[in-house]
């Protein structure tokens, strides 16, 4: 009669439960530029996302998870939802198991902590506007640009 019970259990478990993981934060801002910042140009960050989204679209909202997690990944720290939507180099899975998160957001009070967390698959939720246009254009002054760089030190 237990084992019945056990099995059913298993069954009626919903398929995408938030499954739990210890999480060193840590926070990044891509307007800052350096090691936030891909491409950085005239003081803006013009960067996307490793998810294609415009960062600026995602602060507070966004963090990065290592590559062992899907992108549009939920993430609930201290019962508030993060979406990934980015990569980065130090984020990471460690040898003992932590997970390195990297939230998108000018501060956290878990910086530099690590916090029990949880996450669960999630889907796509694009909030992209019309910046591509704005995106094409820095694009292109920035390769006027190295452009004219590379023809001066010829």
């Amino acid at each position: 009669m237990i084992l019945r019970i056990f099995i059913l259990a298993i069954l009626l478990m919903p398929i995408n439960a938030p499954q739990p993981a210890r999480a060193r934060i840590s926070v990044y801002k891509p307007w800052l530029g350096g090691i936030n910042c891909a491409i950085f140009v005239e003081d803006r960050c013009i960067s996307r996302t490793a998810s294609g989204e415009r960062w600026q679209d995602w602060t507070g909202d966004g963090l990065a998870c290592p590559k062992q997690f899907p992108l549009w990944s939920r993430w609930s720290i201290s019962s508030r939802e993060w979406t990934c939507i980015d990569r980065g180099g130090w984020i990471v899975v460690q040898s003992d198991g932590i997970v390195r998160l990297d939230l998108l957001t000018e501060a956290h009070p878990f910086q530099g902590r690590i916090v029990d967390v949880s996450w669960q698959l999630g889907e796509r939720r694009s909030r992209m506007a019309n910046g591509n246009r704005e995106l094409r254009e820095l694009k292109n002054k920035y390769l006027r640009m190295l452009s004219r760089e590379w023809t001066n030190a010829e």
